[in-house]
């Protein structure tokens, strides 16, 4: 499980740099429901604000607030369902 952890955390990491936004954005959202506790998703979200600061919304933290944001809903699911 580890090594899927980290080869998940590493493909990611490179769809940063080489897929559009909704790629790597789908593949954080997997694996916030797949592994407990995915923390990688806070790194994904500053990392894509530090590369690709848009200044749109938010103050250009975009990405960061919705990766926190989608962390703790799914932290929330989780704990609701019974199957999980």
């Amino acid at each position: 499980m580890l090594f899927l952890r980290i080869f998940v955390d590493i493909v990611i990491l490179i769809g940063i740099f080489l897929f559009p936004a909704w790629i790597f954005i789908i593949l954080s959202l997997i694996g916030v429901f797949y592994f407990h506790r995915y923390y990688e998703i806070l790194l994904v979200g500053l990392m894509v604000d530090s590369l690709y600061n848009s200044h749109i919304l938010f103050s250009g933290f975009f990405y960061t607030i919705t990766s926190i944001l989608i962390f703790l809903i799914s932290f929330e699911i989780k704990k609701r369902l019974k199957f999980y």
